[in-house]
């Protein structure tokens, strides 16, 4: 069955998952970054799936009240109620997000800086750095916010 452009109706669906495929690797993976670049975004990716999935599977089993807060020894010294740990990955998530949007934006490789003549033009040296260090900072921040929650849901569940 052909439809009215003349293409095949039952191509759509393939279609318009290719486009949704698209536009997460646009979020996720930033374009035009050496190889170890992608693979720390990967990982990054990976290490937020994990946290979503560590925390999930554990839910159930906690106490009612879990660690909240550390002091500079690593010891609990506040505590409140066990839907706290979600608040870590929605902190997380959202960091995620924010900065992968940064990540793909022009607005990195605009120069702000020095000569009024240049002002707003792009820069690629510097806007690849700049990209650089997000990705960087995007994975770092993956990590701890795994490790807060790892930390705290292994010392309530004791």
């Amino acid at each position: 069955m052909e439809n009215n452009v003349g293409g095949s109706i039952s191509g759509q669906p393939i279609i318009v998952f290719n486009m949704i495929v698209q536009k997460i690797k646009e979020v996720v993976l930033p374009s035009n970054v050496q190889r170890r670049y992608i693979v720390m975004s990967i990982v990054t990716a990976l290490m937020m799936i994990a946290h979503f999935l560590i925390i999930t599977l554990s839910y159930a089993g906690m106490p009612a009240r879990i660690p909240t807060h550390y002091n500079i020894r690593g010891e609990a010294d506040a505590y409140g109620d066990k839907s706290n740990i979600w608040s870590l990955l929605i902190v997380s998530f959202t960091v995620f997000v924010v900065l992968s949007i940064l990540i793909q934006s022009s607005f990195i490789y605009k120069n702000y800086k020095g000569d009024p003549e240049n002002w707003g033009v792009r820069d690629e040296q510097r806007g690849n750095a700049t990209k650089r260090l997000l990705i960087v900072l995007r994975m770092f921040c993956a990590l701890i916010f795994l490790i807060i929650a790892v930390t705290t849901i292994t010392i309530a569940l004791g």
